[in-house]
């Protein structure tokens, strides 16, 4: 069985200047955990980490203002982003 599935304004792949939805954003920022994805699926936010991710996650910085501000290696921020697609949290 394939199951088949298309949500408009969804990014599977992060662009160069990557986009959590503004729900997420919004629920990371007041402290909800679990936020609720483009799919409609409650996801928990596991660690401050995390939360602070999501919400600099806003379309206006590119993934080398993201690994200063997360501290974190190209390679790790990737790896999130990629998740954070699979997920259903990234906007085209």
């Amino acid at each position: 069985i394939i199951e088949l599935q298309a949500t408009p304004g969804v990014a599977m792949v992060a662009g160069d200047k990557p986009c959590a939805s503004p729900l997420v954003r919004y629920q990371a920022a007041h402290g909800h955990s679990p936020v609720t994805t483009l799919s409609h699926r409650a996801i928990e936010i596991e660690g401050e980490e995390a939360r602070r991710m999501l919400m600099l996650l806003d379309g206006s910085k590119d993934r080398a203002t993201l690994c200063a501000a997360m501290d974190c290696t190209r390679e790790r921020l990737d790896n999130e982003l990629r998740m954070l697609g699979r997920l259903g949290m990234l906007v085209a």
